[in-house]
C-alpha cells in the first residue's frame, strides 16, 4: 500500500499562546456580538464593541499590559 522510500517524517508541534493563559482570562476582552459590526467590507471602518471582566476603568487609548 505505502511505499517506505515515499514515506516522510511527520511532526506535531503544541503551540499554546501565552494570552490563552487561564490566568489571564479576567483581563480578555469579550466581544458583544449584538453592538459589532456583523458584515466587513474592505477598506472600511469596522466597529467592535467589548467589555472586560475586570473592573478596571479603562479610556479611549488605554493600553492593558499582562
Amino acid at each position: 500500500m505505502f511505499d517506505r522510500a515515499s514515506l516522510t517524517k511527520q511532526r506535531v508541534k503544541k503551540f499554546s499562546p501565552h494570552f490563552l493563559n487561564s490566568k489571564l482570562e479576567n483581563n480578555r476582552p469579550v466581544i458583544k456580538e449584538d453592538a459589532t459590526y456583523n458584515i466587513l467590507k474592505h477598506k472600511k471602518q469596522f466597529k467592535v464593541t467589548f467589555t472586560l471582566k475586570s473592573n478596571k476603568n479603562l479610556r479611549y487609548g488605554d493600553v492593558l499590559h499582562r
